[in-house]
């Protein structure tokens, strides 16, 4: 199957989605550490809190939370004798996130696991390593084996992972709670992993989507966009409510298929506009060979452009991501059709 086609039922699916800036008609209400969030609710009014506040703790389920610090969101799961934390953070964001837990439970925090080697989500491990210097209960950190590798390969910034898990899949215990990872592989990184508590119902999987927001730039820098597409449609597989995409908003699955959806438009619009407009005559004597390409894809942008502002202009970050997703995709076909 290549991964270039996708169903049509992205299409359909998102014909009914609210185009006032919103990806969709979701339950916004205030962030609340005591009220668990109700499937499909979204925290309002994050973006400004996220600048104004030390931290956003939302309540998922009975025993798990989301925490949103400086624009970077983690998870933790309050267990009977401890706390694992997912994903550390970075940038100083820790402090924040070690606050929100303290607001919440005085347990020790005895797991820690990282999503992937990128320092933005988990530079912070030593914040939490240092708290836990004084309790009784070992510090557990969990990752893939190609994540323990990046660490030593890097120079040991962040604390060693301690217990790793297999790849493509494994899973741990975390009291009684069953925690899977799933490294799918490249796509935003070559050691991205799903967080998966199925119990909880809850995926962490962090850049490769923002909910309540457009894509990042060049897709959040993604290394391999056709494994990209894959990854996310295997997120979609997994049977979940909420999602915790590092950063935006808390997600659900109506997420990833707009993010699907706005892909398959995007190439679509693209593969027409080349009926028309093709690199050759921008290979001018007067152009180096990167200004050339510059100014074929900015065509190409300038082409297909209004058809999306119509649909998308109002949504968070469009006008500032949309030059980076169209290059990210006409790269994409150039190289694999």
């Amino acid at each position: 199957m290549k991964a270039n086609i996708y169903p049509t039922l992205f299409v359909v699916i998102l014909m009914s989605i609210s185009l006032n800036g919103s990806l969709y008609a979701a339950n916004y209400q205030p962030a609340s550490s005591i009220d668990p969030l109700p499937p499909g609710g979204r925290i309002e009014n994050l973006y400004p809190s996220q600048i104004d506040d030390p931290y956003i703790l939302q309540r998922l389920t009975g025993a798990s939370f989301w925490v949103s610090v400086q624009g970077y969101n983690a998870l933790f799961y309050v267990g009977d004798e401890g706390v694992l934390v997912v994903d550390p953070l970075g940038h100083g964001a820790g402090e924040g996130l070690l606050a929100a837990i303290r607001e919440v439970t005085d347990l020790p925090i005895t797991g820690l696991v990282y999503s992937h080697y990128h320092l933005d989500h988990i530079e912070d491990a030593a914040v939490f390593a240092s708290v836990t210097l004084a309790q009784e209960a070992p510090l557990k950190i969990y990752a893939s084996s190609t994540t323990a590798d990046h660490i030593r390969t890097y120079g040991d910034r962040v604390q060693q992972v301690t217990e790793v898990i297999a790849e493509p899949f494994g899973s741990f215990t975390f009291e009684n709670t069953r925690v899977e990872m799933h490294t799918p592989a490249h796509g935003h990184s070559d050691d991205n992993s799903m967080i998966y508590l199925p119990k909880e119902g809850i995926l962490h999987y962090v850049d490769m989507i923002n909910p309540d927001q457009m894509p990042y730039l060049n897709f959040a820098g993604v290394q391999d966009f056709n494994a990209y597409q894959r990854n996310l449609h295997e997120a979609l597989a997994l049977d979940w409510q909420f999602l915790n995409a590092g950063h935006g908003n808390i997600g659900t699955k109506e997420d990833i298929y707009f993010v699907l959806n706005y892909i398959a438009e995007l190439r679509s619009a693209i593969n027409t506009a080349l009926n028309d407009i093709s690199s050759g005559p921008f290979h001018d004597p007067q152009y180096n060979h990167v200004r050339a390409y510059e100014q074929y894809s900015h065509a190409v942008i300038e082409k297909i452009k209004p058809m999306f502002v119509e649909k998308y202009g109002d949504y968070y970050a469009f006008e500032d991501g949309f030059s980076s997703h169209v290059k990210t995709v006409l790269g994409n076909i150039e190289l694999y059709g």
